[in-house]
């Protein structure tokens, strides 16, 4: 971080994560990051997924309507066990027009509140 902001003062830095460095110690020190934004994709579980419901079902109308893969998001206020508050949970539900493909809730973790 040092080194970015040496050669890029000024800037606002966004930085994407797999959900493997949703470590609370991760988090903190993103959140420590002046000028610093950060999405950290999550995994799915049974809260976030219930929260989500709504928008799964509304992108598979839209995506029948449309016969194209739909996305609909939304934002929550969730606080995982390890977590010490609240934090911003954009949703992303996507329902897929191909017969292949199964719709699927994507979930991220975004900023602090």
């Amino acid at each position: 971080m040092k080194r970015i902001r040496r050669h890029l003062p000024g800037v606002r830095i966004r930085v994407r994560l797999d959900g493997g460095f949703a470590h609370p110690a991760v988090l903190e020190f993103l959140d420590a990051q002046p000028k610093l934004e950060y999405v950290v994709a999550m995994a799915k579980n049974t809260v976030l997924k219930c929260v989500a419901e709504s928008g799964m079902r509304r992108a598979r109308q839209l995506s029948r309507r449309s016969g194209k893969t739909e996305h609909i998001y939304g934002e929550v206020r969730y606080k995982a066990g390890k977590w010490p508050g609240l934090r911003r949970v954009i949703i992303k539900a996507r329902s897929s027009a191909l017969p292949t493909r199964t719709p699927k809730t994507i979930l991220a973790s975004s900023l602090p509140t």
